[in-house]
């Protein structure tokens, strides 16, 4: 994967957690809505779901239903080794559901079998 961009998602958490790092959105402080991260970004909103989904996993946000996502000061916790697997598990999966994706538009494209 090397000279690859890193996908949207993922650049997303890391803006997200960097702003949360430098106080931007001190902890128990309320993250833009969803609409407002895919208007800032200009992504659908399975990718903030998947950004902010970055972020709960590593315990920086939380969802609350009916009231929004908010910072969460992370407990101290995994190994640095463990989230540079899991980083690339995510990447993995990302890209395993890219891939249903196509495979799902080019069989709708196909005529049926018999």
């Amino acid at each position: 994967m090397a000279g690859e961009e890193r996908p949207k998602y993922r650049q997303i958490a890391d803006d997200l957690r960097s702003r949360m790092e430098s106080g931007e959105f001190p902890p128990d402080s309320q993250l833009p809505s969803k609409a407002g991260m895919m208007s800032q970004y200009g992504v659908a909103l399975a990718t903030v779901n998947n950004a902010i989904g970055v972020l709960r996993g590593e315990g920086r946000a939380e969802t609350v239903q009916g009231l929004g996502t908010f910072a969460r000061k992370p407990a101290a916790g995994p190994s640095s080794e463990y989230e540079t697997v899991m980083g690339y598990v995510r990447e993995l999966a990302e890209e395993i559901r890219q891939l249903k994706e196509r495979v799902a538009e080019i069989e709708g494209l196909l005529p049926p079998q018999a």
